[in-house]
């Protein structure tokens, strides 16, 4: 063994600190490029931020790469809305791209040995995550936790101060910054994705005329009874309803209606016959409506919210969720559906985490009930 590894081995020991972290950069470091996100949000204002490995914008601000190169990023900038891997974050003004040199935990490495970049994320809460220079974290007495950080972005000391309700370690990012104007590549990316759905959609516009599922029934009214060639699927896998049937359909906000289908389940329909909003809950027999501007839809057996144009607002990363009253929803991670009855008409969440959040999928505050509320299905 070397004299300074021997040094930093008895040091380490001596001190009864961990050293995973500074180990991280050879043993636990994550291939490629991140991006870090920075946003203001809260009352007062600070900064939060997002680790993504993919990120374009929901509308692009900018016209040109110049207009992005020459933008001067500020926390009182409005901020632009950027898709993630796993939601939507809004207000985002500044971004870098990154690299992952070292990964561990608040219980390993509970305060950070030196100054560097520190990314702080906490998984039951999708919002708690913090860029640091420095960090420290403190186990209370009463078995919560503090959390001391300096904002990597405006130098400020903040602190949190967790109850009980919250025990788990935080995990702990170390990165490096490769670019401090990842905006450029992130409005590159937008142009890119645009380019693709263009070309995808070029010399489409008689669309309607190709039904590619053929036979695939639906229901417009349960009273009719099922419809036989109702629903077809475009070589693009954008799903239409028959131009004879939509003159049939109910259309309520937004200019939609609700159409059922045995293998899609509850959908939301355009005047143009277009499926816009798929995997639609069902709720008294019918789709789930719309409050708040969000309708509950389910993406691979986990709970979101969609707009009224389809975007999954709030990532489906839920196992259960109740609709939104007054901006605010409860929703769960680890809970149960059961069924109230033996025809299973009716069923519940039971069981697991239950939070409430707002219509930006921002935790508000956490529930200590185990249960919700009994909906009806179809």
């Amino acid at each position: 063994m070397s004299a300074k590894l021997a040094a930093t081995a008895i040091m380490c020991t001596f001190l009864m600190v961990p050293c995973r972290l500074a180990q991280a950069s050879h043993q636990e470091a994550e291939t490629g490029f991140w991006y870090l996100l920075a946003r203001r949000a809260d009352r007062p204002e600070k900064n939060y931020y997002e680790l993504t490995r993919t990120a374009r914008f929901m509308e692009n601000p900018f016209s040109s790469e110049e207009m992005v190169r020459q933008y001067k990023p500020s926390p009182r900038n409005y901020g632009a809305d950027v898709f993630t891997d796993s939601t939507v974050r809004y207000g985002v003004y500044q971004a870098w791209k990154v690299r992952v040199i070292g990964t561990s935990d608040s219980k390993k490495m509970p305060t950070s040995l030196k100054d560097s970049t520190f990314v702080l994320s906490y998984s039951r809460n999708l919002d708690w995550r913090f860029a640091a220079k420095k960090y420290k974290v403190v186990r209370t007495t009463n078995g919560g936790q503090n959390v001391t950080y300096t904002d990597f972005q405006d130098g400020r000391e903040y602190t949190m101060e967790l109850s009980p309700d919250w025990p788990r370690p935080w995990t702990i990012y170390e990165v490096e910054i490769i670019n401090s104007n990842a905006l450029v590549e992130i409005w590159q990316a937008t142009v890119d994705k645009s380019a693709q759905e263009s070309a995808s959609t070029h010399g489409r516009e008689s669309i309607v005329n190709k039904r590619i599922t053929a036979g695939a029934s639906c229901h417009i009214d349960f009273e009719e009874g099922e419809i036989p060639n109702c629903l077809y699927q475009t070589d693009a896998g954008q799903l239409f309803i028959a131009p004879e049937f939509v003159k049939k359909l109910h259309f309520k906000s937004h200019g939609l209606a609700g159409v059922f289908s045995e293998k899609q389940g509850w959908m939301y329909i355009n005047r143009k016959g277009k499926v816009v909003v798929q995997g639609v809950v069902s709720e008294d027999n019918g789709p789930a409506p719309f409050y708040d501007e969000l309708v509950r839809v389910v993406r691979n057996k986990k709970y979101g919210f969609a707009n009224h144009k389809g975007q999954l607002v709030i990532s489906a990363i839920y196992d259960g969720a109740g609709d939104f009253v007054g901006g605010k929803a409860e929703v769960c991670k680890g809970c149960e559906n059961k069924c109230a009855d033996h025809d299973c008409e009716h069923h519940f969440f039971s069981g697991g985490e239950w939070f409430q959040i707002d219509t930006r999928g921002t935790f508000v505050r956490i529930q200590h009930d185990d249960s919700y509320a009994v909906f009806p299905l179809r």
